[in-house]
């Protein structure tokens, strides 16, 4: 009711201490305002607000109070930074067997063992990344976790890992990765600065839903006590943001081996995927294009799924894209046609669609130019999409080219001919035009 704001003084002996201590202990813990200068840098001193009307008199023994309260904080923080430092992180790191890490999967040291592996495997996907460096900077990531600073602040492990291998005169990269490992911890939260950092970040994440999916303990409805599907999201921000091709599939598989699990659970790459449909969602993309473009549970290159949603839903908006929907749309209704009035089942002509390549086509049964014509045009497209946004862009704009004499197909051809060969064949085109369509993704779930 009466927000008073008084300002104290933090004893010079304390600003040896990183920020990060000075900054929770004051925040977290006191409730009080750290100051900056105009650099950025700690300034000694802090405010705090008391509600009651200004008095000098209580003022000055309030901010007394308060000064000598987090003098006894800092001294506790004073002494956990020099005590810390008297041992490596190399040695830390041999008492982390003494903490579980979870029920059915080991002690903390066995996870730091299974990073170590799995962040050299992971290495030789992120370019500009050091194998040694990531690998090294993986097996120190938990030391700080029983250091007497971590024990009173949870909130800095990593980043007094960082602050101590920097002490130690750890190389910066992997001083860095240790620092980082942790982000992002959220979906505004910054990224790992360096490549180490990403690769340590990853194998970190990775362990831990590879692990906690195997002995079944997954996010139901709003529960989620492990942070799983933080940890999904910030796999795939690395993925996205940082231009990653990695085969998650076989990284997952490495991960379970580690572990001594024979195989990945099934329903963890579904998981991701749901994930990534979310992230792509919230991020402003068309439900039905998210769901056209991204194959469930295929994890090999999350990357691709990412350009090729990015890039349909941006050519969607064009005109070349609108006719390149239009012709599926008349090429598949054709087929599904047919294919009722031969009884047969509609589902399997979407799955002979995947096949496009294998159908014969003859073209001495060719009748009329159209025919010629719209065959020429679809044998003439790539048969892969590309890897990045622009190059699928790209094999959208070629493909549109299928508007034309997809039209001219339907306005002089009769595909339902009295011969059945010829029936048969062209139907054949057809589903090559489909297939090759399918290739960028499953037009079928586009509603508009």
């Amino acid at each position: 009711e009466f927000p008073n704001v008084l300002c104290g003084e933090i004893d010079s002996k304390f600003m040896c201490l990183p920020d990060e201590v000075l900054v929770t202990s004051m925040r977290v813990h006191q409730k009080y305002f750290a100051l900056k200068n105009k650099d950025g840098k700690i300034e000694p001193y802090f405010l705090v607000v008391a509600n009651r009307k200004p008095n000098k008199k209580t003022d000055s023994i309030i901010v007394k109070g308060n000064e000598r309260v987090l003098r006894a904080r800092l001294s506790d923080a004073l002494f956990f930074w020099e005590s810390d430092q008297v041992k490596s992180l190399k040695a830390h790191r041999e008492k982390l067997g003494s903490i579980m890490f979870y029920a059915g999967l080991g002690q903390v040291s066995d996870k730091v063992d299974r990073m170590e592996e799995l962040a050299a495997s992971i290495a030789k996907f992120i370019p500009g990344c050091s194998q040694f460096d990531a690998s090294q900077a993986a097996s120190l990531s938990k030391s700080d976790l029983v250091t007497g600073m971590v024990g009173e602040f949870p909130e800095l492990q990593g980043i007094m890992g960082g602050y101590y291998a920097s002490a130690q005169s750890i190389v910066e990269s992997q001083t860095l990765a240790i620092r980082d490992h942790y982000l992002p911890k959220g979906g505004e939260d910054r990224l790992p600065e360096t490549a180490e950092g990403i690769v340590v970040s990853m194998a970190d994440k990775i362990d831990t839903l590879v692990g906690f999916f195997a002995v079944n303990v997954r996010p139901t409805g709003s529960k989620d006590p492990f942070a799983l599907r933080r940890a999904a999201l910030g796999i795939l921000r690395m993925i996205e943001e940082c231009a990653i091709q990695i085969p998650l599939d076989q990284i997952f598989e490495k991960a379970a081996d580690l572990y001594g699990f024979k195989k990945v659970d099934d329903e963890l790459a579904t998981f991701i995927t749901e994930r990534l449909k979310v992230r792509l969602k919230d991020n402003g993309i068309s439900y039905d294009v998210v769901s056209a473009a991204i194959i469930d549970a295929d994890i090999q290159n999350i990357y691709n799924q990412i350009e090729k949603v990015k890039a349909l839903e941006e050519m969607l908006k064009k005109p070349s894209g609108v006719k390149l929907l239009e012709s599926w749309r008349r090429a598949a209704n054709m087929l599904v046609a047919e294919t009722k009035k031969l009884k047969a089942e509609v589902n399997s002509f979407y799955a002979s669609l995947q096949l496009a390549d294998e159908i014969v086509i003859d073209e001495s049964l060719f009748k009329s130019s159209a025919e010629r014509k719209l065959f020429k045009v679809v044998a003439a497209l790539p048969n892969k999409v590309g890897e990045t946004q622009k190059q699928i862009c790209q094999t959208i704009q070629q493909y549109s080219s299928l508007y034309e004499p997809i039209t001219e197909f339907f306005e002089t051809v009769i595909v339902n001919d009295n011969d059945k060969k010829i029936r048969n064949n062209r139907l054949n085109l057809l589903k090559i035009v489909c297939g090759k369509i399918n290739l960028i993704a499953d037009f079928d779930k586009i509603e508009r």
